[in-house]
């Protein structure tokens, strides 16, 4: 059974950063990370206030590592390579992007205080 939690994801600067609470836990975890490969246009930044992080356990999610994202006009999505359940998070994004664009990437997980 899928858990959940709350948080916020924003790229500022060229830094993927996502933010979240375990509810379960009450455990903060943070995800830092960018974009790689080569882009055809620049990333802009962007803030998702109310994103959520969809997981099957504490465990999976600090197995990956890669991901790939859809930014949209409006939602951010994001999937995390190699975990067995699908580590996602996504959330409505605080301004309109345009045009929408998908990219790759890799970061680390860890545990916030």
């Amino acid at each position: 059974m899928p858990l959940f939690a709350t948080g916020t994801v924003m790229y500022v600067d060229h830094r993927l950063v996502a933010l979240f609470t375990l509810i379960e836990t009450n455990t903060r975890v943070r995800f830092i990370g960018e974009f790689t490969g080569p882009e055809p246009a620049p990333t802009p930044d962007f803030v998702c206030p109310n994103a959520t992080l969809v997981y099957e356990s504490q465990d999976e999610i600090f197995k990956t590592t890669e991901f790939t994202c859809a930014l949209g006009v409006h939602d951010a999505k994001f999937k995390m390579a190699g975990s067995l359940g699908g580590v996602t998070f996504d959330g409505r994004l605080e301004w309109p992007l345009s045009p929408a664009v998908s990219r790759k990437g890799m970061g680390r997980w860890t545990m916030s205080s």
